[in-house]
């Protein structure tokens, strides 16, 4: 069994880690290489219009169609805890008949 000890962690992340460049773990928050294109987030409010030939945007705008027609299902009320979906009225007339 040997001892020695096995390479550097850090030399497994990157190479240039021991000639004084930094170590990138984040990928996400780096700077960009030379001649790289910068990568920005859209703001919460701004449109992304590479998204309309995309199935999710198809599938939000008929979503969208579907709620102008029967806005009666815009919003679902979430149970809490402890709250149970009271009976419908056909479902009492149907329990009342069985008794």
């Amino acid at each position: 069994m040997s001892t020695t000890p096995g390479p550097d962690p850090v030399d497994l992340v990157d190479g240039d880690a021991l000639h004084g460049s930094p170590v990138h773990s984040d990928p996400v928050h780096r700077e960009p290489e030379v001649g790289e294109p910068e990568v920005t987030e859209p703001a919460a409010d701004e449109r992304v219009d590479g998204l309309d030939d995309t199935g999710e945007a198809r599938a939000h705008a008929a979503a969208e169609a579907l709620r102008a027609e029967h806005p009666e299902f815009d919003e679902v009320p979430l149970l809490e805890d402890d709250e149970t979906v009271p009976p419908r009225p056909e479902e009492d007339v149907a329990d009342a008949d069985r008794v």
